[in-house]
């Protein structure tokens, strides 16, 4: 048994060298004559058997520049875990078939960069796209965009004369009401026009009870190509607002049919 009874520190040495100390308060160092807690090492540690950290508050409180763990790690297990502002500046990636099948939980918290979800996505809340309405939403297989699902689609058809009928004139057969919106907020999507002859352009005009407003960024050609570009939110339809019929103009059309896509909000 080895015991100093003084306050002189209790030191090892090997080699012509301090190796361990030991001092009056019977903190340990190794590699230092200055223990700065019961076991101070100045050097590399390696452990080729468990550790483990025994009572209230133990465990690792505090990292200097190096990393915690470096190396061939493969796995490693935490129980209980919380982590308080964490500043994670690289990317954290796993791979998907490395993620068990369990669920995670999401509270107020905030993706910011594109997401990617294989499988399933369900929500027992709302999910609110922002941006323009008609515009932004969510892209479905065939590239449509759709503010909710697909039967909350309206289809409205205007047909202005007849194959047999007399060319239309401007303004003849223009500013005539062919939609009354009485389910609630809408949003047109997309504009289509078609014509037995000629080359006609129209265009179309919300009524909100003062002076109509067009629709359409610009006159469209009734050649079948949809159009999806607008005049502003001159799109977007309140309860009890209009779609007026503008025909620009007629070239020698008989018939003009506007096929109109519209979501509701």
């Amino acid at each position: 048994v080895l015991n100093a009874t003084g306050t002189t520190q209790f030191q090892v040495g090997v080699n012509g060298g301090m190796r361990m100390t030991i001092d009056s308060d019977g903190d340990v160092g190794i590699g230092t004559a200055d223990p700065a807690g019961k076991l101070e090492v100045v050097g590399d540690v390696k452990v080729s058997g468990g550790g483990k950290f025994i009572g209230d508050g133990s465990g690792l409180t505090a990292v200097g520049s190096a990393a915690i763990v470096d190396g061939a790690i493969t796995s490693a297990k935490i129980a209980d875990v919380t982590i308080l502002n964490a500043d994670i500046s690289a990317v954290a990636a796993i791979a998907p078939s490395k993620i068990a099948g369990t669920a995670a939980t999401l509270g107020a918290n905030t993706f910011v960069g594109n997401q990617s979800v294989t499988g399933n996505v369900s929500a027992s809340g709302d999910v609110i796209v922002a941006g323009t309405p008609g515009v932004n939403g969510f892209v479905f297989p065939d590239a449509s965009k759709q503010l909710k699902a697909a039967n909350n689609i309206r289809g409205i058809n205007y047909i202005a004369g007849c194959d047999t009928c007399a060319v239309l004139a401007d303004p003849a057969d223009d500013q005539k009401t062919i939609y009354q919106n009485v389910i609630g907020l809408m949003y047109i999507t997309e504009v289509t026009c078609f014509a037995n002859t000629g080359s006609p352009t129209i265009n179309l005009k919300r009524d909100a009870g003062g002076s109509p407003a067009n629709i359409l960024s610009a006159a469209l050609l009734c050649n079948g190509t949809p159009n999806s570009s607008f005049n502003g939110n001159e799109y977007q339809l309140a309860a009890g607002n209009k779609i007026d019929f503008d025909l620009v103009a007629a070239s020698t059309a008989n018939r003009v049919t506007v096929v109109i896509k519209a979501v509701v909000q």
